[in-house]
Order: C-alpha cells, then structure tokens, then sequence
C-alpha cells in the first residue's frame, strides 16, 4: 500500500484510464479542427445524416481510428517509462 492507502495497481490502473481517456479526447478534437480547417466544413461524423459522402465519411473514421490508436500507445510509452522514473517497476512487473 502506498501512503494515499490506495495500493500502486489501482493507481497505476486510474492514472492509465485517465490518460488514456484524456488523449482519445483530445486527438479527436485536434483532429476534428484539422478537418474544419482543411476542408472549411464538421466532419462526417455521422454517415447516415443526408449529404454526407461515404469517401469523407471513411476518410474520417480512418483518420479517428489512427490518430487515437497512437496517440494511446504513444501516451502508453510515457506514461510507463515516467512511472518507472518516479515510482518504480509497474505493479505488473512486480
């Protein structure tokens, strides 16, 4: 247990939600106002609304679904190289 009386795992396991939750959140709007600033229009985010083209719409989710999938493994990397500076093995690891 640590001295805050919540044990390293279930810190460990908040901090990594939070982050994870804060980099998905935020990739999404950095990637929403490129869209609107490349293309001077919001983003398709819902394919079934009327004049939404279906090539916007795909170019859109890929783009989603890259940009969050490595800004999350990037924020991973960060996340466990700092907790291994400043607290030690990951609970994981002991």
């Amino acid at each position: 247990m640590s001295t805050l009386g919540i044990s390293k795992d279930t810190q460990y396991k908040a901090l990594d939600k939070l982050t994870t939750i804060g980099v998905a959140v935020g990739t999404r709007s950095l990637l929403k106002k490129g869209w609107e600033t490349l293309y001077h229009d919001a983003p398709p985010e819902n394919p079934n609304d009327p004049g939404v083209i279906w090539r916007e719409a795909f170019m859109w989710g890929a783009a989603v679904g890259l940009g969050v999938g490595l800004s999350k493994v990037m924020m991973k990397i960060v996340l466990d190289k700092s907790w291994h500076k400043y607290v030690g093995a990951k609970p994981a690891d002991e």
